[in-house]
């Protein structure tokens, strides 16, 4: 296992790979941090938005839904290691992490709902490994002051089962990568 002092979680926001610039936003972001040994997730994106809309037209069971996203989660996760050229050993299998989580886990965090999304997940799997540090990359700008886990749960940038998943990492990073402000500050930071 790394050394926990220097092991970063980065999940990617599926919706930064909607952008054709994505990937180069998160090449600058990746330049610009310190180096540790890093493991990478991907969001659902489009592939998880079509198994929410054959949710709401067929009238899928929660346990199909969650099965079909989780298996979603693969393609956008071969997609983010194409498209930034990421070593195969950096990239995290999903469903092989989610199979690993305790029994409980599943029941507690209600990880079979929508309200429980790939965000929650990326922390679950952070506190598995013993990560120092989990990153969010999200692809919409983020508020300059970010406020508590419940307020950004309300606007959306996190889901309101994410608080509970993230107790007990060491430290959590909500970021939008992109162009740097003037002032010099380009990322947010929780």
């Amino acid at each position: 296992m790394p050394n926990p002092r220097r092991t970063r979680l980065v999940k990617v926001g599926g919706s930064l790979l909607r952008q054709p610039d994505g990937p180069a936003k998160i090449r600058a972001w990746c330049a610009e941090q310190t180096r540790a040994d890093e493991w990478w997730i991907a969001g659902g994106g489009e592939a998880a938005d079509l198994v929410r809309q054959w949710d709401r037209r067929f009238g899928l069971s929660q346990q199909t839904s969650y099965h079909l996203t989780l298996h979603s989660l693969t393609l956008t996760q071969e997609l983010l290691e194409s498209l930034l050229d990421l070593p195969s050993h950096s990239c995290l299998n999903l469903l092989e992490e989610v199979r690993a989580f305790p029994a409980s886990w599943h029941r507690e965090y209600r990880l079979a709902t929508w309200n429980a999304t790939s965000d929650t997940l990326a922390a679950l799997i952070a506190r598995r490994r013993h990560v120092a540090e989990l990153v969010l990359l999200k692809a919409a700008p983020l508020p300059t002051e970010l406020g508590t886990w419940a307020e950004l749960a309300e606007q959306g940038i996190v889901d309101p089962v994410f608080a509970r998943a993230a107790k007990g990492i060491p430290r959590v990073r909500i970021e939008s990568p992109g162009p740097r402000k003037r002032d010099g500050s380009g990322f947010s930071r929780v």
